[in-house]
């Protein structure tokens, strides 16, 4: 983390990476200020669209995309705390005049997604509240086990998506894929790899059946109209080749909620598994 001096219990906190917004709300942190993932978003209501974090995000005002942070817009905040990641060094010694700046490693709260949960919750003495999520978390995925069974013994459970022309494939390092991981479930052999981000990017239709399918399929799609793009790709012959979904077993799923990279869209990912691989609601803990 950057070198900074942290206010005791910091009531105006600005996160600059959308993934950190859900580690503070779980500890009840709630920032006045949050940054969005692109820039389209800055034209609707961005935050109501975090749907698994119910009206958490209400009063929240946007400040900016990432790596384009509003400047303007975070003074006009007051802030007396700035979370950020490493990759905003170029903008920390303005941000560092607003308020303590504090920047994060992308591997630390993107990808390994716990290990950024404890070092925001420590930053606000919550380390207790973190720690009674986390098992929460862990509570439901021992839950959901034992409701799988083996139903799912040699099939293996694929996530993917498509941003534009482009698809990818999540891997193993994924937030997806830590949570497939806890749940013993097996991914395709071309996603159990370490990949920068945890995905494999500009994947070819002609590949798709090497990297992409599974008995099961878990598709993001990032888009506007997230239905339309998934009804255009069951009109392409090769993705109808796919075993998924051949199978009935192709799934378009919340692609805010599986790239969360935090506990509270950790638990809404573990929802969609009781839907869609128990067809069953997930039970209250």
């Amino acid at each position: 983390m950057g070198e900074s001096c942290v206010p005791d219990a910091p009531q105006r906190v600005v996160t600059i990476v959308h993934h950190m917004l859900g580690h503070t709300l779980a500890v009840d942190v709630k920032p006045v200020g949050s940054n969005v993932r692109y820039l389209q978003q800055t034209e609707g209501d961005y935050l109501d669209t975090q749907t698994y974090m119910g009206d958490a995000t209400e009063g929240i005002e946007l400040t900016g995309v990432e790596n384009q942070a509003n400047i303007e817009k975070i003074v006009s905040l007051e802030p007396d705390l700035i979370l950020a990641l490493e990759d905003s060094e170029n903008i920390y010694s303005q941000l560092s005049q607003i308020a303590p700046t504090v920047l994060f490693q992308l591997e630390d709260i993107v990808i390994d997604w716990k290990k950024g949960f404890a070092l925001v919750a420590e930053l606000f003495g919550k380390e207790d509240q973190a720690q009674q999520a986390l098992d929460k978390y862990s509570q439901r995925i021992e839950d959901l086990k034992a409701s799988l069974g083996d139903r799912y013994q040699n099939q293996t459970i694929s996530v993917a998506g498509m941003a534009g022309p482009d698809m990818f494939a999540y891997t193993q390092n994924s937030f997806s894929g830590s949570i497939l991981s806890d749940l013993g479930l097996d991914q395709p052999e071309a996603q159990k790899v370490d990949a920068p981000y945890g995905a494999i990017y500009n994947l070819s239709e002609e590949s798709l059946e090497q990297t992409v399918d599974g008995d099961v399929l878990f598709f993001l799609a990032f888009a506007e109209d997230r239905e339309a793009t998934f009804r255009e790709l069951q009109q392409r012959p090769l993705w109808n080749q796919l075993r998924s979904v051949q199978k009935g077993q192709a799934y378009l799923v919340d692609n805010y909620v599986w790239t969360g990279s935090n506990v509270l869209a950790a638990n809404a990912v573990l929802d969609d598994l009781y839907k869609y691989l128990i067809d069953s609601p997930s039970p209250d803990i």
